[in-house]
This record gives structure tokens, sequence and C-alpha cells, in this order.
């Protein structure tokens, strides 16, 4: 119960300090429905944001609300080289793997901090889809690999890029 009022109080504070500050943010939607699926809330980062690619997820910190589930069944990695997420409201169930390692499942709640490395591929599947999820995350330098997605046969395939300035969306093999 304490980790859920701490969780509670952080991100009261942290979504006051981005109102009051009318912190840049920007809202991914799922690519089939147009629906939102996650709003960031810039904290603080170590350069543009949108940087010049329009990459929005430059090093640094953010706030994450998660509107929804990931879309997507295939596990996927991110694009840096370490991440960290500390789980303030809601939660979520991560079905993940570390280094080529076995699947497994692990449920993220308010207090828990969940730490994703250049090698992990994960999936998000939100606890309670009406409440959604907020967590402060760290991005860390990027890592040269991109967003990517395993595939059936166990191969990674390349996501997409929309970029933040434009809202284009550019194919990638």
């Amino acid at each position: 119960m304490l980790r859920v009022a701490i969780g509670f109080l952080v991100w009261l504070v942290v979504r006051v300090y981005t109102l009051i500050t009318r912190a840049p943010h920007c809202t991914f939607t799922d690519p089939e429905t147009g629906e939102p699926y996650l709003t960031r809330w810039w904290l603080h980062d170590r350069g543009a944001w949108p940087d010049s690619e329009g990459r929005t997820g430059v090093q640094g910190s953010y706030l994450h609300f998660f509107h929804r589930s990931d879309w997507s069944r295939n596990l996927h990695n991110h694009p840096s080289a370490f991440g960290a997420a500390l789980v303030l409201r809601g939660g979520y169930v991560e079905t993940r793997t570390d280094d080529g390692g076995p699947v497994y499942q692990v449920a993220r709640r308010p207090g828990d901090v969940n730490v994703i490395t250049s090698g992990t591929f994960h999936r998000v599947e939100l606890m309670n889809e009406r409440a959604g999820s907020w967590s402060l995350f760290y991005i860390g330098p990027r890592s040269g690999k991109g967003w990517g997605f395993i595939q059936e046969d166990g191969s990674v395939k390349r996501a997409a890029h929309t970029d933040g300035r434009t809202g284009k969306t550019t194919a990638r093999e």
C-alpha cells in the first residue's frame, strides 16, 4: 500500500509539473485504428526534442501514459542501449526475453522498476485497459539497432519511423 501511495504522490507532482510548464508531449497511435497508444511528456533530455531526425525519444527523462496495451503480439526492442521505468500508477504484465533467453512474464505494479537493455525484447499488456498505466521513463543513449519486432522465424523486422515534427511515416527494411 505504501508503494501505491508513493507512486501516486510522485505521479501527482510530475503531472502537475507537466501541466504548469506545458511540457512538450507527443501521442503515439495504433497504426491500424488510429487510437491513442502512448503519450510521452518531455521532462529532461540531452538534445533537441524532437531531434533533427524527428525522433521524440532522445536520451532523457519522460512521463509516460499508456492508453492501451501494445497492439502487436510480437515482442519488440527499443532503440536505446538501456532504459528504466518506474511504474507510478496502474501497472502492466510484461512478456519479455533478455539477450535471446527464455520468454517469461513479470507483473509490473506501482513502485516497480523495469530495466530494459538493447538485448531486451518485450510486450506490455495493461492490467486495467480503462485506467491505463503511468510511469517515469529514462531513455539512455541510442544503441544503433533501432526499433524491431521478433518474427515467427526468429528474425527481427525493423519498425517504421514516424517523424515527430511532420507526422510522416517511413518504412524500414
